[in-house]
């Protein structure tokens, strides 16, 4: 009876228990898909293959997102800098203004959508929330016309209060060459001074652009940081975290990802062909061409996201055995992540790299390259980009499965570097059609690989995240992203901008209209203090009346400082950068191996978790079978006892080391909210508690310190009149800023800390751990729970700097 006892107790075990194999086997294991049945139905319902109709889903938002982004984002240039005349430094530091208090909520936002449980998901409710009202904001950011239109001259006597309504009447759209009659007509009217001489040079004519009125920069500054927080901050951090979670499998995660890639590009080429035929149908009215898309848009995206709500479920989540970890310590553990810090040294550059040329390409084909219909050359050139994105995508998801993401991905930094310094050293001039084309083709390839591979590498560095601390965070590193993306933002439209606005930048070379801007009298391309383009129609190419018919329009002349600023920031730093993203992508170590080593040890560890959860149930099939005789029934309890497995120690692919949980614990979260240095610098004190909060007040005293200066800054140079000063400090000082107000949160967060029940605990092990050194030092031995133990390694136990999150400690 003892021996059935045994084998069936023995075969119960086997079957529901993972067996831990040797070191020398566990490697070959972790290759493999574990043959658990219990870990395969814990997984199930990710490690399948995507549905397409899921995937579609899913992806399809994106798509009026990026049409959105692709609007909005030259918009701030051609509407609200060109065409309503808000100088450059003012949206400047509106942007950073918006972007650093943004910067801000993002991180609050991204750990509140992890620790968010509905029966609707945790991710899905943010974005039924905040989708309209992005809507909304992008509706009326890309309306502005139907509140503000362009101040001319400050003396009020515009060209439309003067000019003759026979000329008007004489203006056929159709007839762009040939005017005769027109040109009579306004021949007489600059006769009779009714209309200036082309060529009139009086500064205080009516060409010169009058300033923006301030409600159209609070109007643009409220819009868009509405815009920002309810889209890219509170809708697509939730959206982009749902996507990681929907499946762990790599190669699955490339597939969804490319996918995603490929609606996102849609959405561009949307946006490019829409563009493209309402800047034809309205060639010289940028607001009217904006706003017509802002509204198709906005009920596009609509649609897409209650597709979305309506067809995508979120991932089933085990109940969380802990409480989520307070802010402080979950960052904290995000950043000792270390593949995930070789992560951000080569996102940081690429994002700054994919951003520059987007946010700079209309300036440079404008003001560098000198075309006044500058629409046409963007929209062609952004087609040509974006075909070969579509191109590229099957390429890149195909290379990426047979050489890796990293490598595929660093090969490609290097080839984009390599491009744009090249272009870099081609003058603008010559930029014209074929260079810029060609540029624009391999450009794509490159922007398809920085949009595509990035993510799924960001999917498994969370997963290396979950087998280390048991926690997925998707959430809170899709904010890191984003605020990646804020950042870069910052650098690559407000410093281009700051640098221009030094160098002597005018909006429309300061002409009051012409480039797109529309202009008042439909016989004008363009208006300017020293140039008057009058015209058969005020369409591009139509025919001059008077002066070199083919000279340049001065609406695109610029200072040679200006047009230096914006090819050095188009061509040469994005060379840098990527070149600089390079190297740390092709040492990144996560590769197509070692997540399948990991993603099996995640399996392991959820079956064997799964199979401790059951007890109960092999102790009553032992019972069962060694029933009868006492002493067999004896012997089944203890064998089952026996039996009871320990903990299950993951193994790390990375390493080889063993990876044991952090705890969780109320002092190990109080402890984790404090570096090393700071724990022993407390209980270097008698008070360790006391010592703690004091050195938090000192920190706290000084950021305070440095923000009141900053304040007090800007106040005095308000007043003091220094415009130019004034504009570099607030638009600088923003960065600066959001930092220190976020280094502010942190202090405040971890002093509010000590004051807890756990903070008590934890001071009291201080300081029992304290005298035992002294102990320790003194020679002498000590007795703790009434038996006499070898003092040094029981002070080691009280009083241990041993970090509790599973990667270590960020330092």
């Amino acid at each position: 009876r003892r021996a059935r006892a045994r084998k069936v107790l023995s075969l119960v075990v086997r079957h529901s228990l993972p067996i831990r194999p040797s070191i020398s086997r566990m490697e070959a294991v972790m290759m493999q898909s574990p043959a658990s049945p219990a870990s395969q139905n814990l997984v199930a319902n990710t490690e399948k293959r995507l549905a397409c109709g899921t995937i579609a889903a899913y992806s399809a938002p994106r798509m009026p997102f990026s049409a959105i982004d692709l609007l909005i984002r030259p918009a701030r240039i051609t509407v609200y800098r060109d065409a309503l005349g808000m100088t450059i430094a003012a949206q400047a530091m509106i942007v950073s203004l918006c972007k650093s208090a943004d910067f801000l909520l993002g991180f609050m936002l991204g750990k509140l959508s992890d620790a968010t449980r509905t029966r609707w998901g945790r991710r899905k409710p943010f974005i039924a929330l905040c989708s309209p009202v992005f809507m909304i904001c992008t509706l009326l950011l890309g309306s502005p016309g139907w509140f503000f239109s362009r101040p001319h001259s400050a003396d009020g006597n515009s060209t439309v209060t003067t000019v003759s309504e026979a000329c008007a009447a004489l203006v056929d759209s159709s007839n762009r060459s040939s005017c005769v009659e027109l040109k009579a007509c306004i021949d007489a009217a600059v006769a009779s001074s009714t209309l200036r001489p082309w060529n009139a040079t009086d500064g205080n004519a009516d060409g010169v652009a009058a300033a923006a009125p301030a409600s159209l920069s609070a109007y643009f500054g409220v819009l868009y940081f509405l815009w920002y927080l309810s889209g890219w901050t509170s809708s697509l951090i939730p959206y982009d975290a749902l996507g990681m979670e929907l499946t762990s499998d790599y190669h699955e995660r490339a597939r969804l990802f490319g996918v995603k890639t490929a609606f996102q590009f849609m959405g561009y080429l949307l946006q490019i062909g829409v563009g493209l035929g309402v800047s034809l149908a309205f060639e010289t009215d940028v607001l009217m061409q904006v706003r017509l898309q802002a509204v198709a848009y906005s009920a596009l995206l609509g649609l897409c996201f209650a597709l979305l709500l309506r067809s995508v479920a979120e991932r089933p989540l085990r109940p969380p055995k802990h409480a989520p970890l307070p802010m402080v310590p979950a960052v904290r553990q995000l950043l000792a992540n270390g593949p995930y810090r070789q992560y951000l040294v080569f996102k940081v550059p690429m994002t700054i790299a994919s951003l520059l040329p987007a946010n700079l390409i209309i300036d440079y084909i404008k003001y560098s390259m000198r075309i006044e219909d500058f629409n046409a050359t963007y929209y062609v050139a952004f087609a040509i980009v974006l075909l070969c994105v579509f191109g590229a995508i099957p390429l890149l998801i195909s290379a990426a499965r047979r050489w890796g993401k990293k490598e595929v991905l660093a090969t490609t930094c290097v080839v984009e570097a390599l491009l744009f310094a090249v272009a870099f050293a081609i003058p603008p001039g010559a930029m014209a059609d074929g260079p810029l084309y060609i540029l624009c083709a391999c450009v794509g390839f490159g922007m398809a690989a920085s949009y595509v591979l990035p993510d799924a590498l960001l999917a498994d560095i969370i997963d290396y995240d979950e087998l280390h601390t048991g926690l997925r965070s998707e959430g809170l590193y899709t904010v890191v992203e984003s605020n990646l993306q804020q950042y870069a933002e910052i650098v690559g439209g407000v410093v281009p901008s700051l640098v221009a606005y030094f160098a002597g930048f005018q909006s429309l070379g300061g002409c009051s209209c012409g480039c797109g801007a529309k202009c008042d009298a439909d016989y004008l391309r363009w208006s300017c203090p020293a140039d008057v383009g009058y015209a058969c129609t005020d369409g591009f190419g139509a025919t001059l009346l008077y002066g070199e018919p083919d000279r340049a329009a001065p609406c695109t002349v610029q200072p040679e400082g200006v047009q230096w600023s914006f090819r050095v920031f188009f061509l040469a730093v994005p060379a840098a950068c990527y070149l600089l993203a390079a190297i740390p992508a092709w040492k990144l170590p996560i590769s197509s191996h070692s997540h399948r080593a990991i993603v099996a040890q995640l399996r392991a560890r959820e079956a064997a978790e799964a199979a401790a959860a059951r007890p109960a149930a092999c102790s009553e099939a032992a019972e069962a079978v060694a029933g009868g005789a006492e002493a067999g029934g004896a012997v089944g309890e203890a064998d089952s006892e026996a039996a009871a497995p320990p903990p299950y120690l993951a193994t790390d692919p990375l390493t080889g080391r063993q990876v044991r949980l952090p705890g969780h614990r109320a002092t190990d979260v109080f402890e984790a909210h404090f570096s090393s240095g700071e724990r022993a610098f407390a209980r270097r004190r008698n008070e360790p508690l006391p010592a703690l909060r004091w050195l938090l007040r000192v920190r706290l005293g000084v950021w305070s310190a440095i923000v009141a200066c900053l304040v007090a800054l800007v106040a005095v140079l308000h007043v003091v009149g220094a415009e130019l000063v004034f504009t570099t400090v607030v638009t600088l000082g923003c960065l600066g800023l959001a930092g220190v107000t976020l280094l502010v949160a942190w202090d405040a967060a971890r002093l509010r800390a000590t004051w807890g029940a756990a903070a008590v605990t934890w001071s009291a092990g201080a300081r029992e751990g304290a005298m035992g050194r002294n102990k320790v030092e003194s020679g002498d031995s000590i007795e703790l729970d009434g038996s006499n133990v070898e003092p040094t390694r029981r002070w080691r136990d009280l009083a241990s700097d041993t970090p509790v999150a599973g990667f270590g400690e960020f330092r």
